[in-house]
């Protein structure tokens, strides 16, 4: 037996510390003395015996291998001739940093021990550090792993592999994991491609050829026809009215209510329900056919996590717990589900159509197909803006006031905002101006516009109500008149947490106090309301009284996207005909129409998401858009299926879904489901619509 080198450590300290009594003996002669005295020859022996294992031990898939250095089997190799023992293990050459040296081949780079060896190994000459590795089905070393997933019925299942095994022997590993008969031909196609592909070659051959391109298609025969007395034609919208749905909703995984409302309103589509029991590959599709199916038979609010972190697999950006736009997560699920799909993907979401750019001054035309998955419809570019320039010539009317009473004008905040300040004089001198024909008199009288709040509580608006000038008013009476002021808002779901949410708090003075006056309005009130269910953060309704808006219909929003328009003079065009810049006009027109259609209200200024547009938007139930088809004669009639409202911004908001199951419009609120009547009137919440097209009037 070769002696460890913690013996030899020993045996060097001894001789080191009695120096002084062998001083006449030189080290190195009495180190080969003592090399021979242990009998340093059977290391050949043992070198030969380690070598044997290796060659001939055969291990199975489920044992652990552990490797070694050749640099140590090569320092083995040399110490049989020397008569000293090895340096100590050193893996430090096939793995560094927590990693394996790249392109590295067994009984080259690296040899494969049992843990048995490797314990006595280290045992005997120390070393490391532990290097494992898996084995195949055919007990070879893989020590760089290739996990692929496989989906058979529905069921997903990933199988490690090795680089060399060749897919012949991979096919049969798929076969015994997923009880596949034999008389079911097993065969691998590359996509676009009619003929099989060899799967006698290597793993690592096959996937660089066709990585990411090919699919695993399995040949089931069919069984004997049953005779049948009828056979009805089928009609997924019918058949998923018949079928009995569970109606649930699904847990919020912290702030993923735009992912939870995305998908309760793809769920109300018939067209795309119908066919997720067809999806047969890719880790997303699979991932959704589960929770599809999960959804259908449970009875309470379904935890939707792994499907979660299977989209933040395919989009790190979704991975975190943020606020995330529920349109930016529709457009990336559909087209992840057309990258796995594309066959039944295509037509139920993707349409064409046809920009044509036409130069002002050639009157040249350019053209350019392109493929999309919703409409993106601005709300502010249908609007109409009539300026009436003002006439210098004519002098402004003056007009000289005498009040009543003081009235409260302007002033500042303790941050430098204005708010109001106290101003009385014997006459107040005013510029006439020409009041909105939207003003009323009645209604507005006494009122004065005001900053929002900018303080801690950024939810929370200031509440301003009418006091006598010069009295002393205590915190008791104003706590009342405001109580008074804000009563209508508990007259709702909201009263039975009406005493517990509502605080009046004191706060330093906010007015600027006249020479001539004393003023008791020091009080800043702020009301908070809690919601009767949902995240904390979105607890709070914002019940103002609301300002005049004008509300604008979808098709309005419609017939604007595809009217012609004319570029300013910021953004001309250069004609490739004539090579001239101009203010070229530019028409969108439809070429075909998808099965389902996603419309986005773009109600978020580009590149500040707190600026939200909260006009009112009134959603037909029914829309036709088959005048904005370059051909004529085509029918494109889609029914309302479901609407993903937004209220808020998209750092502190919140969605929720109005779907429809069946002939039933249900309000999905997270975990939350209640039966609703179906959608009516304009509101300011719509931020993503869902429509359904018949069938039979697809051309």
């Amino acid at each position: 037996m070769a002696l460890p080198p913690s013996e030899f450590d020993k045996i060097f300290g001894s001789l080191f510390d009695n120096y002084e009594k062998i001083s006449h003996v030189k080290i190195p002669i009495f180190l080969n003395v003592l090399s021979a005295s242990f009998q340093m020859s059977n290391l050949k022996e043992e070198f030969e015996a380690l070598m044997d294992e290796i060659n001939n031990t055969n291990f199975r898939p489920d044992e652990t291998g552990y490797l070694l250095s050749a640099k140590f089997i090569d320092d083995f190799r040399d110490s049989t001739k020397t008569n000293f023992p090895p340096d100590p293990i050193d893996n430090n050459d096939i793995k560094r940093k927590g990693k394996l040296k790249p392109n590295m081949k067994q009984n080259k780079d690296y040899f494969v021990v049992s843990k048995d060896t490797w314990d006595r190994l280290i045992s005997e000459y120390e070393g490391g550090p532990e290097v494992t590795c898996a084995f195949d089905i055919l007990g070879n070393a893989n020590i760089y792993p290739i996990t692929l997933t496989f989906a058979y019925r529905g069921t997903p299942m990933s199988i490690t592999t090795t680089r060399a095994l060749s897919f012949d022997t991979l096919l049969a590993q798929i076969r015994a994991n997923f009880d596949i008969p034999e008389a079911h031909i097993v065969r691998i196609f590359a996509q676009n491609n009619k003929n099989p592909i060899d799967t006698t070659a290597p793993t690592i051959e096959i996937l660089s050829n066709y990585a990411n391109k090919f699919e695993i298609q399995v040949e089931i025969p069919k069984p004997p026809k049953e005779p049948k007395i009828h056979q009805p034609k089928q009609n997924p919208q019918k058949d998923q009215k018949n079928q009995e749905q569970k109606i649930v909703g699904l847990k919020n995984l912290g702030n993923s209510c735009y992912m939870n409302a995305s998908i309760q309103s793809f769920l109300s589509l018939p067209h795309f329900t119908s066919k997720i029991e067809s999806f047969i590959k890719g880790e997303l599709s699979l991932n959704f056919q589960t929770l599809y199916k999960n959804i259908l038979k449970s009875k309470s609010a379904y935890d939707p996590k792994l499907f979660k972190q299977a989209f933040g697999h395919k989009i790190p950006f979704f991975a975190n717990t943020s606020q995330q736009d529920a349109h930016e997560f529709t457009s990336f699920f559909i087209d992840i589900l057309h990258e796995e799909n594309n066959e039944i993907i295509t037509p139920l979401f993707y349409g064409t159509d046809e920009a044509t750019t036409t130069c002002a001054i050639c009157q040249n035309k350019t053209s350019v197909l392109e493929k999309f998955s919703s409409l993106s419809l601005p709300i502010s570019a249908s609007r109409r803006i009539i300026f009436s320039p003002w006439n210098l010539e004519e002098p402004m009317q003056r007009l000289s006031v005498v009040p009543e009473t003081p009235v409260i004008l302007y002033g500042r905040t303790r941050t430098g905002q204005r708010l109001a300040q106290a101003f009385t004089a014997e006459f107040i001198e005013a510029i006439a101006l020409e009041a909105p024909s939207c003003f009323d008199e009645e209604e507005n009288e006494g009122l004065a516009i005001v900053k929002l709040f900018s303080g801690q509580r950024s939810l929370c608006k200031p509440i301003l109500v009418r006091v006598p000038l010069g009295v002393e008013v205590s915190t008791d009476d104003l706590e009342i008149s405001v109580w008074n002021r804000i009563e209508p808002l508990f007259d709702s779901k909201n009263r039975k947490q009406a005493a517990k949410a509502f605080k009046i708090k004191e706060a330093p003075q906010r007015f600027t106090k006249s020479k001539e006056n004393q003023f008791a309005v020091n009080e800043e009130i702020i009301v908070e309301i809690a919601a009767p269910y949902g995240d904390r953060q979105y607890g709070f309704l914002d019940h103002r009284i609301r300002t005049i808006s004008t509300v604008i219909s979808l098709e309005e929003l419609v017939q604007a996207y595809f009217s012609e328009i004319q570029l300013d003079t910021q953004n001309k065009w250069r004609c490739e005909k004539c090579g001239d810049e101009s203010c070229a006009f530019h028409k969108v027109q439809l070429i075909d129409l998808p099965l389902n259609l996603v419309i986005q209200l773009k109600r978020f200024a580009s590149g500040n998401k707190f600026e939200r547009d909260n006009s009112p938007v009134s959603i037909p139930h029914k829309i036709d858009l088959s005048r904005y088809f370059k051909d004529n004669g085509v029918k494109a009639e889609y029914s309302l299926r479901a609407i993903s409202n937004h209220i808020g911004n998209l750092d502190a908001g919140h969605y929720t879904a109005l779907g429809k199951r069946g002939q039933m419009w249900y309000l999905f609120n997270d975990n939350r489901v209640m039966q609703k009547d179906p959608p009516a009137g304009e509101s300011e919440a719509p931020y993503i619509l869902f429509y359904s097209r018949e069938v039979e009037q697809q051309q």
